[in-house]
């Protein structure tokens, strides 16, 4: 059975699941791409490629929906179906690179560096092997260029990721004339290799880096007009270029760069775990410079804030569990030196209850648990 066999009302499903994800109607686009998958489970050969390429759109879907282990068997499955595929037909090995690109990600995701550096090896070896020089096939080598070096950074191989990120650097830049996705792919392997400078103790690449991903993304118009995705990676290189300006001495600039990022997100944050997660993590930053910057009056805002967000994201991820419990009894500090007693015994005695569950297996705390003891006693 070929594309053209597909039925219309199936083709015509891929159009209406597009248009549910671009309106960010993700349990729409679920339950649609469920109809379409079971279409093709049922109606194709087991080895059929439509198979493969519903299954991994289900998991992009699932991945979008924070339903990572639901993702990677989907995607799993989709590249057993297309090794089948390939082998009746070696010009489905550009799929099958896209396939393994994509589980090379999805295992970054879920902490599997080496499960990702697997999968994401093989897809460049396949794309190296076709020696295609058409735009798409190179710009199909930088993105699995791109998700390997990921893969190296997360195993603290700097010096190896910044050779692949650099390689999708030099291919992406060759492309920026034919497609808007070639330059967020340049700015994307742009902000990674900032990342390794940084790691590699080099602040002038990592500002360099940093600054011209950001400058990439601003002239396509991402933060009034960008897509989520394109929005969350802009949103990154905005909090590692803050870093950067900061780590170097550039106050002002780290302030406008997390200001940008969080006009950007605060509407956003509530829709996508990620995006809660960077404007968490950009009023931890924020909080920080202004403690250092001792501007005392611009510090409990920004910090009421983060004790929201972290709050709802502690849940899920355990990173926030530890702020959370440090940003309670700083913001009851500063409750304490601005006047507030009351506000600075109630947030201290909820520090108190929450902190004492966790000094346990968080020894670390220990320090901010006898703070708020101490502002209780005041």
């Amino acid at each position: 059975m070929t594309q053209q066999s597909i039925p219309d009302s199936i083709l015509a499903l891929e159009t209406s699941i597009q248009d549910s994800l671009q309106q960010g109607d993700l349990s729409k686009a679920l339950e649609q791409q469920l109809t379409l998958l079971n279409w093709a489970m049922e109606n194709l050969p087991l080895d059929h490629s439509y198979q493969a390429k519903a299954l991994i759109k289900m998991s992009l879907i699932l991945m979008e929906a924070g339903l990572c282990e639901e993702a990677i068997t989907s995607a799993e499955k989709a590249l057993e179906i297309q090794r089948a595929a390939t082998e009746e037909s070696p010009s489905n090995l550009a799929e099958l690179a896209s396939i393994l690109t994509n589980l090379g990600d999805y295992y970054n995701k879920v902490q599997q560096h080496e499960k990702g550096l697997m999968h994401s090896s093989e897809a460049v070896k396949i794309r190296r092997a076709m020696k295609s020089q058409d735009p798409q096939s190179r710009f199909d080598l930088a993105i699995s260029l791109n998700n390997l070096g990921s893969n190296y950074y997360f195993l603290g191989r700097h010096q190896e990721a910044v050779a692949e990120f650099q390689e999708a650097i030099d291919l992406a830049r060759g492309l920026l004339s034919h497609e808007r996705e070639c330059i967020s792919i340049l700015a994307a392997s742009l902000c990674s290799l900032g990342n390794c400078f940084r790691e590699l103790g080099e602040p002038v690449a990592t500002f360099a880096s940093m600054e011209e991903a950001v400058t990439l993304m601003n002239d396509l118009g991402i933060m009034n007009q960008g897509n989520p995705q394109e929005k969350k990676m802009l949103a990154s290189a905005l909090l590692n270029l803050s870093v950067a300006c900061w780590e170097s001495g550039q106050s002002k600039r780290s302030l406008k760069a997390l200001q940008d990022l969080l006009a950007m997100m605060r509407p956003l944050a509530s829709q996508n775990q990620e995006m809660a997660e960077l404007t968490a993590l950009a009023l931890q930053l924020l909080v920080s410079i202004n403690q250092a910057m001792e501007k005392e009056e611009e510090i409990i805002e920004p910090l009421e804030e983060l004790v929201k967000y972290s709050r709802q994201l502690s849940k899920s991820n355990p990173m926030f569990a530890l702020v959370l419990g440090t940003s309670l009894v700083t913001l009851a500090a500063h409750y304490l030196n601005t006047g507030q007693q009351q506000a600075a015994k109630k947030m201290a005695a909820e520090s108190v209850e929450y902190l004492s569950g966790m000094v346990s297996v968080s020894p670390e705390l220990q320090p901010y648990l006898e703070q708020a003891h101490l502002i209780l006693s005041t």
